[in-house]
């Protein structure tokens, strides 16, 4: 079966995770408290 990020990693950005991995890890509690509070705002 084809799989697709393995094609974008060795084909496209020839890296094998994305690089803003780890600033989104390091930053995930933020992130995440800020889309809530967009997504409520929102409704």
């Amino acid at each position: 079966m084809f799989n697709l990020d393995k094609f974008i990693s060795d084909s496209v950005t020839f890296r094998p995770e994305s690089m803003f991995k780890a600033d989104i890890e390091a930053n995930k509690e933020t992130l995440v408290r800020q889309a809530h509070h967009k997504s409520r705002k929102e409704s």
